[in-house]
């Protein structure tokens, strides 16, 4: 009875009858498969009748309710996916996310569990990461990461979008008979879910060299915008795949959207595999490169943070422990303006802090100055004793520090600060000063300000990166940094 409905929704909108070139995507199958079952119904007698108008009744309920039957997805990257996996319909109770998608994946994880830090530390990196971008994080049954998404949601706050697969030899006839029949598809923690046909040809036209991968796995790799894999390994499918999706998008950028978090005790030959880590550890390296070779990455807008040498003892730290450092000899006594990179780097903060700020207010400082243009800026303020416009340096993509209370700074002078409710106060700067020899128009700095101190343990390294005056800093700074290091051409006096 319903392998004419079936044949009917194949032959109507993925046969050969189609024009060459229409696209199988987005195509609401649910209302013709309601209609299907009606007409079967409404031509036969007895329990058959009943039973073919009760499933119409269903699916025709459930499509007035906002569920759909999409023939193959219509997402980004939904031709390369119907491409890897083969034409499949989806069914979906509450639609599909309109954000972009990020997937995470990963090769089998190791046992004991409780003992894989850096992996449950890049899946938290990847979750935020993709939570701070507003992207649903795709889901896909059997996967290495499948179990603990579905904890994440409540976790993390992130939107999840669930795909189940469907069983193991089920036909299409019986799958589609399945959306008829009650069960807990609309009331599911995720935030969106979509049960998968199996093919709907018996011929899948997905290469050869494809089909010998779990399906689970090509759904995954294929159908992301960003893809995060946490632990890659050599030979492996999840490798494998990888490979397949750089070598389909061959070209400039076939990388686009592949962050690769690798564990320490992870060996990976495989191909083509990019320098940029979510998580670090002691044995990994964040990307080393010269400024003047990122301009692509550098269009977008960042905000920069310059470390100095402090003279006195860090900003948080007793007098008295700084002092007994000096007697002692204590090689955490230095204060350069590298040492003060590098403690930002390990403590994953960045201290605010109260000098030369009014009402003695703690504030982050950064500029919004390009650092490509920093070199023609760099200047010594005689009257404070330091330098500014030093390259030692933390970067950080501004809507993220916005979302943390980053404000652009107010310049005027004392008859605007008066005027300024309190709210407003951490952020204002006299425009100019008279002290020195020049007068000085502060308002070049470009300044912006976040009250308190900035946590950096959710900075990814796309959020971010460091900046030093050449390569051998950089790459002393490299084994202990979770972002990339990038280097002016030359070296430049701390």
């Amino acid at each position: 009875m319903i392998k004419s409905a079936c044949a009917w929704l194949v032959d109507r909108h993925c046969g050969s009858s189609q024009p060459e070139g229409t696209s199988l995507l987005a195509n609401d199958l649910l209302p013709f498969l309601a209609a299907s079952w009606m007409t079967l119904g409404v031509s036969r007698h007895g329990p058959a009748r009943k039973k073919l108008l009760r499933q119409a009744q269903v699916v025709q309920s459930a499509s007035a309710g906002g569920a759909t039957l999409l023939l193959n997805l219509p997402i980004r990257r939904g031709r390369q996916l119907a491409d890897w996996i083969g034409d499949r319909l989806f069914y979906c109770p509450r639609g599909i996310p309109s954000t972009s998608i990020a997937a995470i994946a990963s090769s089998r994880l190791k046992r004991p569990w409780d003992e894989q830090d850096n992996w449950f530390l890049a899946l938290r990196s990847a979750l935020r990461w993709s939570s701070n971008r507003q992207q649903t994080v795709l889901n896909v049954a059997n996967t290495t990461t499948a179990r603990f998404l579905q904890s994440c949601p409540e976790i993390l706050d992130t939107q999840s979008w669930h795909i189940h697969l469907p069983r193991h030899k089920q036909g299409l006839e019986e799958w589609l008979v399945q959306l008829s029949q009650p069960g807990p598809r609309a009331n599911a923690p995720a935030a969106w879910q979509s049960w998968m046909s199996p093919p709907l040809f018996e011929s899948e036209p997905v290469p050869a060299s494809l089909q010998e991968y779990p399906l689970q796995d090509r759904l995954i790799v294929a159908a992301a915008d960003s893809l995060h894999l946490l632990q890659v390994r050599a030979g492996g499918n999840i490798a494998s795949l990888h490979d397949q999706r750089l070598a389909d998008a061959a070209g400039p950028g076939a990388d686009a959207g592949i962050q690769i978090a690798i564990p320490a005790d992870s060996a990976v030959s495989s191909r083509g595999l990019p320098g940029v880590f979510l998580a670090g550890s002691q044995d990994s390296a964040a990307v080393v490169a010269c400024i003047s070779d990122m301009a692509e990455r550098l269009q977008e807008p960042f905000l920069a943070h310059w470390t100095r040498r402090c003279d006195g003892p860090w900003p948080g730290q007793a007098e008295r422990e700084w002092i007994k450092q000096l007697i002692l000899a204590d090689p955490a006594r230095q204060r350069s303006a590298s040492c003060a990179l590098e403690r930002i780097i390990l403590q994953q903060r960045i201290i605010a802090s109260a000098t030369a700020i009014r009402d003695s207010i703690p504030v982050v400082c950064l500029t919004g100055v390009p650092v490509q243009q920093w070199p023609g800026r760099r200047v010594y303020r005689c009257h404070r004793r330091r330098w500014d416009f030093l390259p030692y340096a933390i970067a950080i993509r501004r809507d993220w520090l916005v979302r943390r209370g980053a404000r652009p700074v107010i310049y005027g002078d004392n008859s605007d600060w008066d005027n300024l409710p309190g709210s407003c106060r951490p952020f204002f700067q006299k425009s100019m000063s008279t002290l020195g020899k020049q007068p000085i128009d502060w308002s070049l700095e470009r300044e912006w300000r976040v009250p308190g101190n900035v946590e950096l343990a959710d900075l990814n390294s796309e959020d971010g990166f460091l900046l030093v005056p050449d390569p051998e800093v950089a790459r002393r700074l490299a084994p202990m940094s979770r972002w990339p290091v990038y280097f002016e051409s030359a070296s430049t006096t701390a």
